[in-house]
C-alpha cells in the first residue's frame, strides 16, 4: 500500500509542488519525473499494476459477486413463480365468470 503513496506519479506532485514554491529551484528534476511519468515502461507498469489489483479484488469478492446472483436469480424465479400463479388464478377467475354470464343467459 506504501507503494501506491509514494510513486512516481506522488513524487513527480511533490517535486511539481516544491519547485513552484522554490521559484523554479528544482526544474531539472521536474523534467526528469516528466519523463519518467511519460515513458511506455511507466505506462506498461501501471496497466500491469491496475490488472493485478483488479485480479486481486475479483479473488477477494467473486465468492459475494456469485452468491449475489445467485440470490438474484431465486428471488426473480420466486417472483415469476408468484407472478404466473396469480395469472392463472385471474384467468381461472375469468373464465368461471364468463362461464356463469353464460348459463344464466340460456
Amino acid at each position: 500500500m506504501l507503494e501506491h503513496l509514494l510513486g512516481p506519479g506522488t513524487v513527480k506532485a511533490g517535486v511539481k509542488v516544491i519547485n513552484h514554491l522554490t521559484g523554479d529551484a528544482l526544474h531539472g528534476v521536474e523534467k526528469v519525473m516528466e519523463e519518467i511519468t511519460a515513458s511506455p515502461a511507466y505506462t506498461k507498469y501501471r496497466f500491469d499494476h491496475a490488472k493485478d489489483t483488479l485480479s486481486d479484488f475479483w479473488d477477494d469478492h467473486k465468492d459475494g459477486v456469485q452468491d449475489f446472483f445467485e440470490n438474484a436469480e431465486e428471488v426473480i424465479g420466486d417472483g415469476l413463480d408468484t407472478v404466473g400463479e396469480v395469472a392463472s388464478g385471474l384467468v381461472e377467475t375469468v373464465g368461471e365468470t364468463i362461464g356463469g354470464i353464460l348459463e344464466s343467459l340460456f
